[in-house]
């Protein structure tokens, strides 16, 4: 099975740090990667060290990951099954609360360098919506918090 590594800079850092705003989308709340009132980061950071926490995900995601509150959202295709997912982390341990399947679907063609879970999902704090290819036609869907379409 092959996996990815969900890794982000915010989890890594004190908790204290992670305090920051949410992150509801694509280059966060402004859409422009920046975050108000941010804490300073580290100037050197090792892995071993430094990191809160390692969660694996079945699949391959291109995805930025999104943030609400204690939850973290990422999505995940899997060849394999032949299905595309939303996961829902909790922020602070990196336990993966619940996977939905969102699509069960032959694998369409990609380029090399891409996934077939590579547009990021949004939330507005009560439901979160994400959307993938079924072949040629987009697929759309929103679940809420706890995992419910």
């Amino acid at each position: 099975m092959k996996s990815i590594l969900l890794f982000l800079i915010p989890v890594c850092l004190s908790s204290s740090a992670i305090s920051g705003e949410n992150w509801p989308g694509w280059r966060g709340p402004r859409g422009d990667g920046t975050v108000e009132n941010a804490p300073k980061l580290p100037e050197q950071f090792n892995i071993e060290k430094d990191t809160a926490w390692k969660t694996g995900i079945p699949g391959v995601g291109h995805a930025s990951p999104i943030i609400w509150e204690n939850r973290i959202f990422v999505v995940s295709s899997d060849d394999g099954r032949e299905t595309r997912s939303l996961f829902c982390l909790d922020r602070n341990s990196g336990d993966i609360l619940w996977e939905e399947i969102v699509l069960e679907a032959p694998a369409e063609g990609i380029h090399r360098l891409n996934s077939r879970a590579s547009s990021t999902p949004v939330t507005d704090g009560e439901t979160v919506f994400v959307s993938f290819l079924d072949e040629t036609e987009m697929f759309v869907a929103a679940y809420d918090f706890d995992g419910q379409k």
